[in-house]
């Protein structure tokens, strides 16, 4: 397919869908080029790189007449590879859209995703493309629906209960078994009903947005379920909510139905690189 591009605009940032294609902005202080990668429906197959011919500033930027909601993607920066001057670009690694609102899996360690060999210096440079394992960011458009009026809680009357939306939904007898696991089954009347019968007034989801183990991990059997080193703060994570944002946004219906506020643990201190060595 022949994609036309046309000028663009450097806002907002992300992939932002329109009548007429999407509009493509990405960010980058040191990148010499930015290329938008799209996949077909299975996200397997890449099908295109668009290389975003327009500068402002550090944005890099393009409006793609094809591309429309629903769509797979993802990025690849193209810059110097100096890791004593900070700079680690490696056009072959995949990059997530960091406003990005779905992706389409979850996130899974494989080693192709690491910019040096596991092991290797910070000198080393690995040239293999991350682009089989890496999830696929989701072409969405912002949902333009009236948020439901929240309860407004005064802080003196205040009483929080924090929970893990996996933990809570799989361990409560009364959730449907299909919604075990997920923001369908922290929406669930059962759900809702416990924490009303609690007396809270405020329900804190600990961290939802997408996240990825930490190397160490897999190697001893193990996977992170607390959502602390999120890749993508702007998409939930798929094992939470299937149903993306609309799900979410039903369970904060319900809850918020029942006069109860929902407020959102995220992680801004620390992510899913770890370190220099990290993915």
């Amino acid at each position: 397919m022949t994609h036309r591009l046309t000028s663009g605009s450097p806002e907002p940032l992300g992939v932002s869908p329109g009548p007429r294609g999407a509009n493509v902005a990405v960010f980058s202080a040191h990148a010499t080029a930015i290329e938008i990668c799209l996949f077909d429906a299975a996200g397997q197959r890449e099908t295109a790189r668009i290389n975003l011919p327009e500068r402002s500033g550090n944005v890099f930027h393009a409006h793609i007449a094809e591309l429309k909601p629903g769509d797979r993607y993802c990025f690849r920066a193209h810059g110097p590879f100096d890791p004593a001057a900070g700079q680690r670009f490696n056009a072959h690694k995949l990059l997530i859209d960091p406003h990005a609102l779905a992706l389409d899996r979850a996130f899974v360690l494989h080693p192709s995703m690491f910019g040096y060999p596991p092991g290797g210096t910070p000198a080393a440079f690995d040239a293999t493309d991350s682009a089989p394992f890496m999830p696929k960011c989701i072409v969405t458009a912002r949902d333009q629906t009236p948020p439901p009026k929240r309860p407004r809680i005064a802080w003196a009357q205040t009483s929080i209960y924090e929970t893990h939306v996996r933990g809570f939904t799989l361990a409560h007898p009364d959730v449907p078994q299909a919604f075990r696991g997920t923001f369908a089954g922290l929406g669930a009347p059962a759900s809702v009903a416990h924490f009303a019968r609690l007396g809270i007034t405020t329900l804190e989801i600990m961290p939802a947005c997408a996240w990825i183990d930490e190397r160490h991990l897999a190697p001893l059997g193990l996977a992170n379920i607390w959502g602390y080193n999120p890749v993508a703060l702007m998409a939930p994570d798929p094992r939470l909510a299937p149903g993306g944002w609309a799900e979410i946004r039903t369970a904060v219906a319900a809850l918020q139905a029942a006069g109860i506020e929902v407020l959102l643990d995220v992680v801004l201190n620390h992510s899913g690189e770890g370190d220099e060595f990290g993915p």
